[in-house]
């Protein structure tokens, strides 16, 4: 969608997609995930990392402008 910006962390992937999508200003790399939460209307879960399974759900409602999770591995209740 236009005006997007996308904040991303995965801490396997993030040199491969720094490589295939170059530096941009709709796509913000973040070494951490609650850093890629920041300010965030939603966040999309989309990758199964065992570091993803127990998030702190506070500190993630207190990081984001709307606390809005869409998990796209099933992992939460």
């Amino acid at each position: 969608a236009q005006g997007v910006k996308v904040r991303l962390h995965d801490p396997q992937a993030l040199n491969e997609i720094a490589a295939l999508y170059g530096s941009r200003e709709d796509l913000i790399l973040c070494a951490d995930q609650y850093e890629a939460a920041q300010g965030a209307h939603a966040l999309c879960l989309v990758t199964a990392w065992k570091q993803y399974w127990s998030p702190n759900f506070k500190q993630l409602q207190q990081l984001m402008q709307h606390p809005l999770i869409l998990d796209g591995r099933n992992i939460y209740d």
